[in-house]
């Protein structure tokens, strides 16, 4: 995560304080810069400075040495070297010392001072050496093309000491960072960029920024400070200034170096070329090949005189091969590493669109597990590959096991070893041996457990497949948050010229795959339960207007029990007394009639008050077997000489658990449908089927007629009241409608079916009392 802005600037800030914490220069440095020209020196001053530093001095009569003037040889006091060379050469020479001694210095103090340093800068690819000699490269040839091409107005004494400290930066950071400069110096070749802008992408300042402000803070000319922070950029985008040639001709000098590989840049990219830059400030290209030898000759005595190297010329030239061989040698390294990257890739985007030509939105879950498999194996090989899988709405996990075309041959389910919350940083911990926790290793025996002794775990690789992190304001993310699922395979990616880099575009396509196959599999079961739902609705509302036909018909049969009972009794008893005193048979007969025609009408009006106003019912403990004995002796009592000859059996009566119900209203209920199966067969016979349910805490009934069954219209309106397929006058269709709501009045329910060969078969359901866990088990 990169750091927001007032972080950044803080961070740049911190990097910048640690810059000018490092030492400035020495005394004799100092003061020397401080003499702005050759009218305002002290000759005398000047000297004593020189010869109170040695370094210094041998330098100083070093310099003459080299001196093109004859006199070299004859020159052995510094006050005859001074004079000779001139004021701003002693400068220069003097700067070029005491910034090189200064940073040697105090790299080398860093080193002893703190040892992770020392080995970050020993395993990393900074060489300080080689960037001290293309520093003197760029050095010498500025100064050479200086003098070559006068018509610039660059004055060769100073551009030398430009030349030198144009890369000042790069030993700043280096020496206030160095873990973090390797770590630039990795990027920028592995990118084959320069480091300005991996320095400020990593630690956020560049070199040429560092090495400007130590120029500021040691105090050095306004001109060096321009061309440590400018060089390097398009001629054309230097602003005006009166040292503008300067800059250009330091960058033109770092690019013919670069080109000729004198020394160690820091930089992996393509130097700006050198004809470019001849072409923008009118120079002949054609005459740098002229200027090599002598370039070769300068950098040599310099690099001698500084102490960084003891190479004759033509051991520089060889040695500038030779990084030029290494440099190629990398950019083909790099080449065929690209190469295989581009292969790697081309193989994954390959596979890719094949999983996806292969695979439709409406594969389940199952097909879509079984397609992923495929797809790797023909990446992979043929091998052990296995899914553990986890929907985040289900408490269990799958464990699914394929062969390599993708056939299911092994699925369980099992308990997961942690909570849903923690499965996908668990999964990613397992497929990345670099965040391997002790939790993710605490799961190794569960998997082993889970596998049994199909694979050996050792041999195991884990790949997760999970749906990508992020918060989603999409309808179905907040519904579910997609599936997690864990790929075990035995296959090494490696030995196949793949990188588990280039598998993460397959993986993705993979992971979004499986979580499109989970939410669809979720929006069907969505709609199944819909379905669902819209049933137990419409039920709903059909046994509510039932209800409210129940409701108007109890108020209607309230009504007129009361109006009617009187005038009934009065019927039914006068009727029977009438026949008793009538002799003509007739006679009797008739008033006999009006009395049982008056007693059903009272019973009819009964049963319609039963309907719309239930009475409330006794909960007792009860033996299921005596409601069934009861309610069959009350179907033969109705059924008179019906119910004698006909047989009952009742299966399944042994061990029953006990009810608790009202037994006479269970009994009465049941005994309607006993007295239906009577009356519905001719072969006498009457079953009677008596079974707990222990999953749905349940005691089922059915009682099976050997009838000629239901007609579909009796399966849809039996339980209305007064509907009856029998001849008029025999019943007045009210037995199971009085039987369903005696039956819901206990918690029972009651369902028609027709059997398979012959009859009618009707299931009664009654609820069971709640157990204890132990009990259950038991």
């Amino acid at each position: 995560m990169s750091p927001t802005p007032p972080d950044r600037s803080r961070q740049i800030d911190l990097i910048l304080r640690r810059v000018d914490q490092l030492p400035t220069l020495s005394p004799v440095a100092t003061r020397l810069l401080s003499i702005g020209s050759a009218d305002d020196a002290d000759l005398d001053e000047i000297i004593t400075l020189l010869e109170s530093d040695p370094a210094l001095s041998a330098t100083i009569l070093g310099l003459c040495r080299r001196a093109h003037t004859g006199l070299g040889d004859r020159i052995s006091t510094v006050r005859r070297a001074v004079v000779m060379l001139g004021l701003e050469t002693v400068q220069s020479a003097v700067l070029s010392v005491s910034v090189y001694d200064l940073m040697r210095h105090q790299q080398d103090r860093s080193d002893k001072e703190d040892s992770e340093n020392a080995r970050a800068r020993q395993d990393g690819l900074f060489d300080r050496v080689g960037l001290w000699k293309h520093a003197v490269a760029v050095a010498c040839a500025t100064e050479i093309l200086a003098k070559e091409h006068k018509h610039l107005g660059v004055r060769p004494d100073g551009s030398f000491v430009a030349g030198l400290l144009h890369d000042l930066g790069k030993l700043v950071l280096e020496l206030a960072l160095p873990k973090a400069y390797a770590r630039v110096l990795q990027l920028a070749e592995t990118k084959q960029s320069d480091s300005a802008a991996i320095e400020r992408q990593v630690i956020g300042v560049d070199h040429h920024t560092a090495g400007k402000r130590l120029a500021e803070r040691w105090g050095l000319p306004p001109v060096l400070q321009d061309v440590i922070w400018l060089h390097s950029q398009p001629v054309d985008s230097l602003p005006e200034m009166g040292h503008r040639g300067l800059v250009a001709l330091v960058t033109l000098a770092k690019s013919w170096c670069r080109e000729q590989h004198l020394g160690w840049s820091g930089d992996f990219g393509s130097a700006i070329p050198t004809e470019e830059l001849c072409h923008r400030l009118k120079l002949n290209h054609r005459a740098l090949p002229g200027l090599l030898p002598r370039l070769a000759s300068e950098v040599t005595e310099r690099c001698k005189l500084l102490g960084l190297d003891d190479l004759s010329t033509p051991q520089l030239l060889l040695e500038s091969i030779t990084h030029a061989n290494k440099r190629l040698t990398r950019l083909n390294a790099q080449l065929d590493r690209r190469a295989k990257l581009s292969d790697q890739r081309g193989r994954a985007l390959a596979a890719i669109s094949t999983f996806h030509t292969g695979w439709d939105a409406s594969r389940s879950v199952m097909e879509t597990l079984g397609s992923i498999v495929r797809s790797c194996s023909e990446l992979l090989g043929d091998g052990f590959y296995c899914v553990v899988y986890a929907d985040n709405n289900d408490e269990r996990w799958r464990v699914h096991q394929f062969t390599p075309e993708g056939l299911p041959v092994m699925t369980q389910s099992v308990e997961p070893p942690t909570s849903i919350e923690e499965t996908q940083e668990l999964l990613e911990s397992l497929a990345d041996s670099s965040r391997l926790t002790l939790s993710a290793m605490g799961t190794l025996p569960w998997l082993a457990e889970a596998l049994g002794n199909t694979v050996d775990l050792r041999g195991v690789r884990f790949l997760p497949l999970v749906s990508p992190r992020g918060e989603s304001d999409g309808f179905m993310e907040r519904l579910n948050p997609g599936p997690t699922a864990l790929l075990l395979h035995d296959r090494d990616p490696g030995a196949t010229g793949l990188e588990m880099p280039e598998l993460r575009g397959l993986v993705a396509a993979w992971s979004s795959t499986l979580t499109a196959a989970a939410h669809h599999e979720q929006i069907r079961l969505l709609g199944e339960k819909l379905a669902e739902s819209n049933r137990d609705l419409a039920e709903a509302q059909h046994a509510l207007a039932e209800r409210e036909s129940l409701v108007r018909l109890g108020e209607m049969s309230a009504g007129a029990a009361h109006e009617m009972n009187n005038p009934l009794t009065v019927i039914r008893g006068r009727s029977q007394i009438l026949a008793d005193r009538l002799d003509n048979p007739r006679d009797r007969a008739a008033a006999t009639a009006i009395a049982e025609a008056a007693e059903n009408l009272s019973e009819l009006i009964t049963s319609m008050h039963l309907l719309a106003d239930p009475p409330k019912p006794d909960i007792e403990p009860c033996d299921p077997m005596l409601v069934l004995r009861r309610a069959v002796d009350l179907a033969r009592e109705r059924c008179g000489v019906l119910g004698d000859e006909t047989t009952v059996r009742i299966e399944g009566g042994e061990a029953l658990p006990r009810l608790e119900t009202d037994m006479e209203l269970l009994a009465r209920a049941l005994s309607e449908i006993v007295t239906n199966a009577i009356e519905s067969g001719n072969k006498r016979m009457v079953r009677i089927t008596v079974q707990p349910d222990p999953v749905e805490c349940r005691l089922v009934v059915r009682v099976i007629d050997l009838g000629p069954g239901l007609s579909e219209k009796a399966l849809k309106h039996a339980f209305d009241p007064f509907f009856s397929e029998k001849p008029a006058g025999r019943q007045p269709g009210l037995g199971l409608a009085r039987t369903r709501s005696l039956l819901g009045l206990v918690g029972g329910t009651v369902r028609l079916s027709n059997a398979p060969d012959r009859g009618a078969v009707v299931t009664v359901t009654l609820p069971l009392p709640e157990v204890d866990e132990e009990a259950k088990a038991a």
